[in-house]
Order: structure tokens, then C-alpha cells, then sequence
């Protein structure tokens, strides 16, 4: 009987202990939802917006329409196993605002093995914030009027803030959850709430693309971000004028990547401005003005780089020039890159593993005479010889099939050093009328 009345005994205590408990954890939740009942009234009152469900037995919520954004404030729960920890999630829809599909969230172990298998993440030019966060979009220039520096400073303050990374922002809403003993006053809710207002507004500003880009651009601290901006106004058909204020900026600053592509912005206005920035120019800043001038097209150039190629010592700014002269095609060039192939043939040339050779090669496809065909011919390398013989091959189709073979010997050298072709398949090299007898 002592057992049994033990055993009784110890069941009320634990009934008693976990009826304390329970009337504690209903107090303090019915005292919680008291209080935040009051302080988001305040906040309703203030915004003129509505209060859901201010009964203390439920927790209270907050929606309406703030500058014509349509917000929401609720208490949401994470559960972790036993435990769960209440946050208080802002919600702003964007739907009606019809902005193109973009996500934007913490970048985490997931993101970052997805990009691992090829998910794209849009890069900035803000190290910082791409190293945070992880940018999805289908338009990167309209990513990049978005993301001024106001509206990057606001998301990484949110980020902060928010509970284990709980923030988001997509083409159809903003969510933001903060945990609720962070925001334990009106006055808290209320500074959250302006935050994602601003950040919203900013988002989804208005204007055309110059307006919005020269207001980031003057706003803006980070000089890739400054050079995406430029960048992104490069995909208009239609040459800016250097009357416009953001060009006028851009072309006075310290950075020549932003001169350069301000410069571009011009069109065929900005080629004296490219010209002169090759001449004071980096290597780097060499190579991006020859890739936008071979990429036009733009034979104007071609007796301009025909000068700078024999004084360029960079065989990477070297290299790009002699692709410009592929792209123009034209026969102008042929001196220059033959005469290059033979000094690439000699002893002293040290390869490099940019190509040079095989852009050599690849540019006498196209500028190439039968001048052209000797030095093609003397390349042995079992590297080069295969795209040598297509050379060949595509300048004699050109320019027509030629003489059927020919003999060449330097007469410079005690011994001779020189190459035979054969053009005929049977291998027969028939004397010509001026040559005959001459053995």
C-alpha cells in the first residue's frame, strides 16, 4: 500500500508541476499577445492600416495598404524539433508592380552547391553583397537599376536582422521575419516597416533606363557596380550624346575601364576618345578597346594598330590585335602578321600560352596571300601543322588555285634553306615558259 500510495503521490506531483507550467506558458503567451496587441495597434493607427484579431487569446496581425503596397504583419513560427521560435514576418506583395522574374535570398551551403551543377548567381561588383546574398534574374539589367547603393545598404541591414537568414525578396513579394523579443516595441515594428517601404519604393522606381541608371551612377561608391551601370546602357542600339551629364561624369573619371565604356556609349563619336585611351592605357584597358573595335568591325582603326603592333611588347594586347585584323579581313595586314609567324619559327621565340601562334595563323586564313604561303608552309610542329594546311587550303580557295607549285630557296645562306610545293596531286611541278632550261 505504501508503494502504491508513493506512486499516486509522485502523478499528482507531476500532474501539479506540469499544470503550473502549462498556466504559465498560457499566461505569458496571453500576456505576450496583450502586449503586441497594443503596440500594433499603435503601428495600425499610425500607418491607417487595420488590426486582425486583436482577442488576447490570438496572436494579433497587421494588414492594409501603405503608399500603395499591400502589407502584411504576422507572427511566424520555426520549428526546430521540441523547441520553436516565434518571429514577426513583414510581407510586402509586388505582384501588381509586374517587375520581370528575380529572386534575391542568403546565399547558403544549398546555393552554393547548385552553382557548383550550373546555377547562375548575378555578381554586382559588390563583394560584399555577393558574397551574401544569392541573385536570380532574368534580366540583369534591370538588377542592376534595382540594386543602387540605398537599396543594398537596406538589404544587408534586413539580413542582420533577420532570423536565421529569413529574408527574401522575389518579383512577387518581399518577406522579412525578425524574431519577435527583437521588436518589442511600436516603435521598433515602425522602424522595420519604413526600412522595407524604402526598399520596396526604391525597387520599383519608375523612369526610363538612362534616368534610373544616372541616378544610381551618381549615388553610387563602388566602381564595379559604376561600370556595370555603363555596361548596362551598352545594350542599347542607339550611340549616347556627350551632351548627357552621366557621360560627361564618366568620362572624367580615375578609372579607365569607366572612360572606356563611356567612351563606347558614344559610337563612332567616342573613337577619338578610344584612340587616345589606348595610347595611356593599361594592357587590360589595350585589350577591351581592340575586342570592341574588332567586334564593330571597325577597319578605321586598322593602319592606327598596324603601328602599335610592331612597338606592342604584351603578347596578350599583341595577340588581340592581330584578331582585330582577322575580323577585318583585310589584306593590309599581311606583311605584319607574316613577318610575326616567321619570327615565331625563329630559335629565339618563346611560345606562350596565349595562343599567339594559332591567332597568327588563324588571321592569315583570312588576310592571306601565296606571300603567306611559304612561311605557312615551313611550320613542322604537329601542334600548328594541321591548321597551317587549312590556311593554305582557304587562302588558295580565296584567291584561286595559282601557279601549281613553286620552289623556294634563301640564297642568303651557304646552304639552302628553302620549301617545295606541289599543288597537284600526281606531284608533277611543270616548268613554266620563262623558266624553261633554268634547272
Amino acid at each position: 500500500m505504501g508503494i502504491i500510495y508513493a506512486m499516486e503521490s509522485m502523478f499528482f506531483l507531476m500532474f501539479i508541476v506540469m499544470a503550473v507550467v502549462g498556466g504559465i506558458a498560457v499566461t505569458y503567451s496571453l500576456t505576450r499577445n496583450a502586449k503586441y496587441s497594443e503596440e500594433l495597434s499603435k503601428v495600425a493607427k499610425k500607418y491607417k492600416i487595420k488590426l486582425v484579431s486583436d482577442s488576447r487569446f490570438f496572436f494579433p496581425s497587421v494588414e492594409g495598404e501603405i503608399d500603395g503596397y499591400r502589407i502584411s504583419i504576422y507572427k511566424k513560427n520555426f520549428s526546430y524539433g521540441k523547441s520553436s521560435i516565434a518571429t514577426l514576418a513583414f510581407e510586402v506583395s509586388l505582384s501588381e508592380r509586374r517587375l520581370r522574374p528575380f529572386s534575391i535570398s542568403a546565399e547558403g551551403f544549398l546555393s552554393k552547391f547548385g552553382q557548383l551543377l550550373g546555377d547562375k548567381d548575378l555578381q554586382t561588383g559588390d563583394k560584399y553583397f555577393d558574397k551574401t546574398f544569392l541573385i536570380r534574374e532574368s534580366d540583369a539589367d534591370e538588377i542592376y537599376t534595382m540594386l543602387n547603393y540605398r537599396a543594398r545598404n537596406i538589404i544587408e541591414s534586413c539580413m542582420n536582422l533577420a532570423y536565421a537568414g529569413n529574408f527574401t525578396i522575389t518579383h512577387d513579394n518581399l518577406l522579412f521575419c525578425v524574431r519577435l523579443d527583437e521588436l518589442a516595441s511600436a516603435e521598433r515594428i515602425s522602424d522595420q516597416i519604413d526600412k522595407v517601404m524604402e526598399l520596396v519604393k526604391i525597387l520599383c522606381r519608375k523612369g526610363t533606363r538612362l534616368e534610373l541608371i544616372t541616378e544610381n551612377y551618381y549615388m553610387e561608391t563602388n566602381t564595379q557596380m559604376k561600370i556595370n551601370l555603363l555596361k548596362s546602357l551598352s545594350t542599347s542600339k542607339d550611340a549616347l550624346s556627350e551632351d548627357i551629364p552621366l557621360i560627361q561624369e564618366a568620362l572624367k573619371a580615375q578609372n579607365q575601364e569607366i572612360q572606356f565604356h563611356a567612351a563606347r556609349l558614344l559610337g563612332k563619336k567616342g573613337l577619338d576618345r578610344l584612340k587616345s585611351l589606348y595610347k595611356r592605357g593599361a594592357n587590360d584597358i589595350k585589350a577591351m578597346i581592340i575586342q570592341h573595335l574588332a567586334h564593330l568591325r571597325e577597319a578605321g582603326f586598322l593602319d592606327f594598330f598596324l603601328q602599335q603592333a610592331d612597338r606592342e611588347t604584351d603578347f596578350e594586347v599583341k595577340r588581340e590585335i592581330i584578331l582585330y585584323f582577322k575580323n577585318t579581313g583585310d589584306a593590309k595586314a599581311e606583311p605584319f602578321l607574316r613577318n610575326e609567324l616567321e619570327r615565331t619559327l625563329g630559335k629565339e621565340y618563346i611560345p606562350d600560352s596565349a595562343g599567339y601562334k594559332s591567332a597568327l595563323i588563324d588571321a592569315l586564313k583570312r588576310c592571306g596571300t601565296y606571300d603567306s604561303i611559304e612561311p605557312l608552309y615551313k611550320i613542322r610542329s604537329m601542334i600548328f601543322k594541321r591548321e597551317a594546311d587549312k590556311a593554305i587550303a582557304a587562302i588558295q580557295h580565296r584567291i584561286g588555285a595559282g601557279d601549281k607549285g613553286w620552289l623556294s630557296i634563301d640564297k642568303g645562306k651557304k646552304e639552302a634553306d628553302g620549301s617545295l610545293s606541289l599543288a597537284d596531286t600526281d606531284g608533277s611541278l611543270p616548268p613554266t615558259d620563262n623558266d624553261e632550261g633554268d634547272t
